[in-house]
């Protein structure tokens, strides 16, 4: 049995996909437009800390882990979560 315990700054970076933006000032309604990831380069970036905790047995992998934004964007910071169990053959 193996007990692994992370802990650490990240940064991450979005490459693909598109930005649904919402522009509130047409016309007094809501309008939404798609954008391509070069229009806003510099807000693909994304930085925080993370911390997890793994425990390995012969063939079994349990892990559990978050990470915490400390980039605030338009919404707030995020905080995400995760479980995983795994396999080794």
């Amino acid at each position: 049995m193996n007990l692994r315990i992370n802990a650490g700054p990240y940064l991450s970076y979005a490459m693909f996909g598109r930005d649904k933006s919402i522009d509130y000032a047409y016309g007094g309604e809501m309008h939404s437009s798609l954008g391509w990831w070069h229009q806003d380069f510099p807000d693909h970036f994304t930085y925080g800390g993370k911390a997890g905790i793994s425990l390995e047995s012969d063939h079994f992998i349990y892990t559990i882990g978050g990470k915490c934004s400390l980039r605030k964007k338009p919404f707030g910071r995020s905080v995400s979560l995760s479980a995983g169990v795994g396999y080794k053959f």
